[in-house]
């Protein structure tokens, strides 16, 4: 079975980014593809993936203000510049529901 992203956000820091590189690997697309519906279905996981690799260092940024334990007044006003400075590919909405489903520390996710 292949590994969705979120199993390899829970996944030890280390394999993270050799297991998100074969995902996108096992989901290229291939001149052979007739079905134009799972090739922009794989094209769009793809490039939800590639957004992740690309603003992984802003997610960390998120999570090192938030280890610091500010109250949420403090982490929102923290965490608004670090999102409003980051490539417009990143949904804000997307990396909160993030935090709320797996947790508050960094710890909790192993990034």
């Amino acid at each position: 079975m292949i590994p969705t992203v979120q199993s390899l956000l829970l996944a030890p820091n280390t394999e993270i980014i050799d297991a998100l590189e074969t995902r996108l690997k096992s989901l290229s697309i291939t001149h052979s593809e007739t079905d134009k519906t799972i090739l922009q279905l794989q094209a769009r996981e793809i490039k939800r993936e590639n957004t992740f690799l690309e603003n992984r260092s802003t997610l960390e940024s998120i999570f090192a203000v938030i280890d610091a334990g500010e109250n949420l007044d403090q982490l929102k006003n923290s965490i608004v510049p670090i999102l409003e400075s980051a490539p417009s590919s990143i949904n804000s909405v997307e990396v909160f529901r993030f935090i709320l489903k797996h947790g508050m520390r960094s710890e909790t996710i192993n990034i």
